[in-house]
């Protein structure tokens, strides 16, 4: 679908509003990807002007003047840390100003955790309590997590770890203790 500057934007807007995850991505004649935007549930957390990516890349989006448009809902894995929040972001790309420093991976660091901080804060902890099972759960259950973790997923995975506890009165301290533990941003 040929697709101008208006109606990227469009797009964009409707993957946040919708809280939808996957690419936006503009193609020019050749099939060279120009621009690929990615978003995880409704935040904008990756930006690529051919191959200058996040902060740098969002000037360079406003230049675009028609290509082809293509969508693709997906998981998305890869984050830019240095992106300002999505609201800045659509607030830049709709001209109304000029971008404000970052605060993390598209200004909502306190959405997003990295899988090795969590493994050091909790993978100790855990295995006090199943001993060297541990490495074996933690390892199945992280893998089927994205990376970086939503700060929702880590709370759903610490419950999901503590399972392997039998004694309930354990599991229960584990949880808590596990909670923590971890950083302020994935409580």
């Amino acid at each position: 679908m040929r697709v101008d500057y208006d109606s990227f934007l469009t797009e964009i807007r409707r993957f946040v509003a919708n809280q939808d995850s996957g690419f936006i991505r503009v193609l020019r004649g050749s099939g060279q990807r120009v621009i690929t935007i990615g978003v995880m549930e409704g935040e904008i957390v990756a930006v690529s002007y051919g191959t200058t990516r996040g902060q740098p890349a969002l000037d360079k989006i406003r230049e675009l003047e028609s290509g082809t448009l293509h969508v693709q809902r997906t998981k998305f894995r890869s984050v830019d840390t240095d992106l300002p929040s999505t609201q800045a972001i659509l607030s830049l790309l709709d001209g109304a100003g000029d971008l404000v420093p970052s605060s993390g991976a598209s200004g909502v660091a306190g959405r997003f955790i990295d899988k090795t901080s969590i493994a050091d804060r909790v993978l100790p902890l855990l295995r006090q309590y199943i001993g060297p099972m541990a490495d074996f759960v933690w390892d199945d259950e992280l893998a089927t997590l994205s990376d970086p973790l939503l700060s929702t997923e880590v709370q759903a995975f610490i419950s999901v770890l503590g399972d392997n506890i039998k004694d309930p009165r354990k599991r229960k301290h584990f949880v808590e203790e596990a909670l923590k533990v971890l950083p302020g941003d994935a409580r």
